[in-house]
């Protein structure tokens, strides 16, 4: 994906320009020490390649009957060695340095002039040069350039006064032509310093998207790891409120069937665990919820909002309880019930506390009505809320009271 198609950095995101620079700082100083171990095994390859060169070109020189190696070949051996190995040495040994490059492009260029004089000058040989200038534009350092640039036109200034025929292949050349000859390099260099500093904003801007999607990547791993510790405090708060709560907690599937029960719900039904819970009856045999139960979650079904019903209930032992239950139905993605939530209250001392005061509120109302019964309370038995008429101004009990108006006993 190239610059022109992506963002350099992901929408709202601050990019990290500190980071930034050390990435692209270490990716270059990487991919410029893989080049100075390219380059320097292709020095070796090319020593190798100048000495073929010079025997198959001119491989002995005559004097009369008597041959001889030719000059040639001990200069591509010896000279080129000279040449080729220091580079080849700096780049296996001190990969990315900046000296490193600048030895590997003059090293380079004089491999293109030994083999042009090796050659006898032919011009094709010279495309050599060009060749080892986008070679050099691997370093993604234009200031090689200037070096390899000045080593070519010194050589070809230098060889073309005092030994034209071994650059030119000709006996005599002019200072200008050496001067074309740079000209051209200079053209070729132009165009590759552009494609340098293209390549290298183009890398810069990699660099920065892989800050950028590492930093959201990370943002988004602390994200699920707080919301993964949120979630697990939730479900411990949620355990130890299911657990400790006063209340009877349970969660039924849409059948009925208890999923889920809290110890407070156990213990108002009297059952030791939720398998005997399931079960759903007394020791004798008797169900413990009342038939009205089914309805109420057909109502639920139905419903969206929380809803309450009183009923009676037997625990365990077969002793009967009243129970205010509440319940609300969860719905999946379908729309379809999940499961049903509720809570059970223990309300049967609450209504024998209500039957009391009912039973105290006809009583008064007897008093109040029948001027021969006294109203008056003299003293007090029982629990709280729990009241007795104990004595009465003109005898009567509060037996007797009721039966004296029968109308006030009813329920």
């Amino acid at each position: 994906m190239t610059s022109s198609s992506a963002a350099p950095f992901p929408t709202g995101h601050v990019p990290d320009t500190a980071a930034i620079n050390r990435r692209f700082t270490s990716a270059l100083t990487q991919l410029r020490s893989r080049t100075d171990r390219l380059m320097a095994t292709l020095l070796v390859v090319q020593w190798v390649s100048m000495i073929v060169v010079a025997l198959v070109i001119s491989p002995q020189t005559w004097e009369g009957r008597a041959a001889s190696t030719h000059i040639h070949v001990w200069a591509a051996i010896f000279l080129g060695g000279a040449i080729c190995l220091y580079p080849a040495w700096l780049g296996w040994r001190r990969p990315g340095q900046t000296s490193t490059r600048h030895m590997m492009a003059v090293g380079q260029m004089l491999v293109s002039a030994m083999l042009i004089h090796l050659t006898g000058g032919r011009i094709e040989t010279h495309f050599h040069v060009f060749g080892s200038l986008a070679l050099l534009a691997l370093y993604r350092d234009a200031r090689v350039f200037v070096t390899a640039t000045v080593v070519v036109y010194v050589d070809h200034l230098v060889r073309g006064i005092f030994w034209p025929e071994s650059v030119y292949g000709v006996m005599a050349a002019t200072v200008w032509r050496s001067l074309e000859h740079a000209g051209w390099v200079l053209f070729e260099v132009t165009f590759l310093t552009l494609a340098v500093k293209a390549a290298l904003k183009e890398m810069r801007e990699l660099v920065a998207r892989q800050v950028g999607l590492e930093k959201l990547n990370l943002d988004k791993v602390q994200e699920v790891e707080d919301r993964t510790e949120e979630l697990a405090s939730s479900e411990e708060r949620f355990r130890t409120l299911f657990r400790d709560s006063p209340i009877g907690l349970y969660r039924v599937s849409r059948t009925g069937e208890f999923l889920m029960a809290n110890p407070a719900l156990l213990a108002i039904l009297g059952f030791s665990s939720l398998e005997e819970l399931r079960s759903a009856t007394t020791a004798t045999g008797k169900p413990v919820f009342d038939p009205g139960r089914r309805q109420f979650f057909s109502q639920l079904e139905q419903s969206q909002d929380v809803l309450r019903r009183d009923a009676t209930w037997l625990r365990r032992d077969g002793s009967q309880l009243q129970i205010r239950e509440s319940g609300r139905a969860f719905r999946n993605a379908a729309n379809q019930v999940a499961h049903v939530d509720g809570t059970i209250e223990d309300i049967t001392e609450h209504r024998q506390l209500e039957e009391r005061f009912r039973q105290a509120q006809k009583v008064q109302a007897i008093g109040q009505l029948d001027p021969a019964v006294g109203d008056r309370v003299v003293g007090t038995r029982g629990d709280a809320g729990e009241r007795e008429v104990l004595e009465y101004r003109h005898g009567l009990s509060p037996v007797s009271a009721t039966e004296h108006f029968p109308y006030f006993s009813r329920q």
